[in-house]
Parts: C-alpha cells; sequence; structure tokens
C-alpha cells in the first residue's frame, strides 16, 4: 500500500482530481470504453451475466464512462482524475513461465490517471506526454531503471492513437519488463459515450487518454533492484514515511 499511497499524494500535489471508482461497470458501459466489440482484444474480464455487471480491469472503465452523455463547458478542460481501484484480470499465467508469481495476476491494485482534452491532437498529445512524465517520475523516485518504448500502430488496443510503455528493470528476469502504459484514445471513446465539450457554441467531441501510475508489480522492481547481498531490501527513501522502516531484513 505504501507505493499506493505515494503514487496518489504525488498525483493529488499536481493537481489531479482523487477517485475511488466503482470496480463493476454494465456491459454496455463496457462497450461504450471500446473493448468488448472485439473479444480478442478484450478478453480479460470477469462478469456477472445474471446482473449484467463486469468487474474492471482498469479503473479507466469506471472513470471515463464519469462524463457519458455530458457536454462539458470549455473551462472545465482539461480535466485530470488519478484514481485507486483493485482489478480483476482472466490472463494469469497465459504470457509464459517467467511470468508466474506475482507479475501476473488475476488480481491486483493500480493508481491510474484519466485525462479529458480539448479536441485538438496537439493538446491531447502534449497531455501524455505529460502523464508519460509522471510515470517516469515515479520510476526515478524508486531508483527502477526504466526504458520508454512507443507502440507501433500493430500493437496498440483498439480505442488507442497513441500509447508509450514504460518497461522497468528486472533483474532476476535479466529484462526489461512492462509496469506501466499511457495512452491518448483521442476521441475514440468520447464518440461512443457522447461525451463532449461545446466550443464557439459547437458541441464537440473530447479526448481521453489513460495512463497507469503504479501498480502491485512496482514492488517487485523494488525488491529486485534494491536486494543486498546479505539478502535485505532498501526502501526507497519517498517510502519510508509509508512503511515506517527503512529496510527489510533477511531472513534467518
Amino acid at each position: 500500500m505504501a507505493v499506493m499511497f505515494y503514487a496518489m499524494k504525488k498525483l493529488v500535489s499536481k493537481g489531479w482530481h482523487a477517485m475511488v471508482p466503482p470496480a463493476m461497470v454494465k456491459s454496455d458501459t463496457e462497450w461504450k470504453c471500446g473493448y468488448t466489440s472485439n473479444k480478442n482484444l478484450f478478453n480479460a474480464a470477469y462478469s456477472s451475466e445474471e446482473d449484467d455487471l463486469i468487474f474492471i480491469s482498469s479503473s479507466e472503465h469506471s472513470v471515463v464512462p464519469y462524463h457519458m452523455d455530458e457536454t462539458l463547458d470549455l473551462s472545465q478542460l482539461p480535466i485530470r482524475y488519478v484514481n485507486y481501484s483493485p482489478c480483476f484480470r482472466r490472463e494469469a499465467g497465459t504470457y509464459g513461465k517467467d511470468t508466474r508469481g506475482l507479475f501476473r495476476v488475476h488480481f491486483f491494485n493500480k493508481v491510474e490517471m484519466n485525462a479529458f482534452t480539448v479536441p485538438d491532437l496537439k493538446v491531447s498529445d502534449d497531455m501524455c506526454l505529460e502523464m508519460l512524465q509522471n510515470e517516469e517520475e515515479i520510476m526515478q523516485d524508486f531508483g527502477i531503471p526504466y526504458q520508454v518504448v512507443k507502440a507501433c500502430t500493430g500493437d496498440l488496443p483498439q480505442p488507442n492513437r497513441r500509447m508509450y510503455d514504460v518497461n522497468s528493470w528486472f533483474p532476476g528476469q535479466n529484462a526489461f519488463r512492462e509496469t506501466q502504459s499511457c495512452s491518448n484514445c483521442s476521441d475514440y471513446q468520447a464518440r461512443r459515450l457522447n461525451t463532449k465539450v461545446k466550443i464557439n457554441g459547437k458541441n464537440e467531441l473530447v479526448h481521453i487518454l489513460n495512463a497507469t501510475v503504479i501498480t502491485d508489480r512496482a514492488v517487485l522492481t523494488i525488491i529486485e533492484n534494491h536486494q543486498q547481498k546479505d539478502g535485505s531490501v532498501l526502501i526507497p527513501e519517498v517510502l519510508w514515511p509509508y512503511t515506517g522502516f527503512h529496510q527489510i531484513s533477511p531472513k534467518k
């Protein structure tokens, strides 16, 4: 929880509005977010068919529809939300033996950013870079080596216009693995959700973005990158106020 508290506080201090969104959404709402129209692109959800509810795999799925069927005033934009939520996915253990354990699981906690901007690609792309910078700062604060990868068109999820992945170093796997991503969906989701902004008397579709701030996976990078020869693990200094201790002692 220390990494979650730290990430939330950091983003709130930058002017992002904190939310704890619902953990379940209606299937129609999920479709409007742009995922369930293609089962191959969204095969990770747990659902309750009797109640027409889907457990969210990311807080994006309950925060982005927050402004569904709404016309925003231009003065409201940009809107910045930072959310803490549980996430549920069926994909655990499906990507190879090196993902066993805590790296890819059915349930995890996540802090995420969601933003709404005017329908201008320069503005929304700048917002995407701002969100990416926040992700990088978190890794820098934790002292984690990382690299940023810009996804090619063939690797983009259905709603995304642009996406960056932050891949952090995992010494135990001798590889960089994805820990965060940042996406500009432009007006794709807004079109289905009917989220607009009034500009010069005309209603136009907003641009919507999402980005991972941190997940439980960050704990793995901290342990792997800060473990000492004696087996102890040094806690990043920024987390001391939340952990109450500076290191994890080795098991005797």
